[in-house]
């Protein structure tokens, strides 16, 4: 173990620096900006087909936050997440709900 901990201390290092992105004319800056993926807690759509009143139920024990995300990982509405976060909760759900059930009516 010494011989590693020696080795890894005395071991040169590098620091590798980037560019900052150049910004192209005539591009969105959507499609300029990388943007982090946006995760979610829970798949509404499997939950509704099992039990609409359980995914209410799971929805409802969570935050805002939570429901903006599902509704913009899942693409459940059109709205930006500046105005889907000045929703209640009791609308984020509403918004959730209404879309996975017309999802779930959709032929695969």
């Amino acid at each position: 173990m010494s011989g590693a901990l020696r080795r890894a201390r005395d071991a040169p290092f590098t620091v590798v620096t980037t560019p900052p992105p150049q910004s192209v004319p005539g591009a969105s800056a959507r499609l300029l900006r990388k943007e982090r993926p946006v995760q979610s807690v829970v798949v509404p759509l499997s939950i509704y087909e099992r039990d609409e009143d359980r995914l209410r139920a799971q929805l409802d024990a969570l935050s805002p936050g939570h429901l903006v995300n599902i509704i913009a990982a899942y693409e459940l509405s059109d709205e930006p997440a500046a105005a889907l976060n000045r929703h209640s909760t009791a609308e984020l759900i509403e918004t959730i709900v209404q879309r996975v059930r017309v999802e779930s009516e959709v032929p695969r």
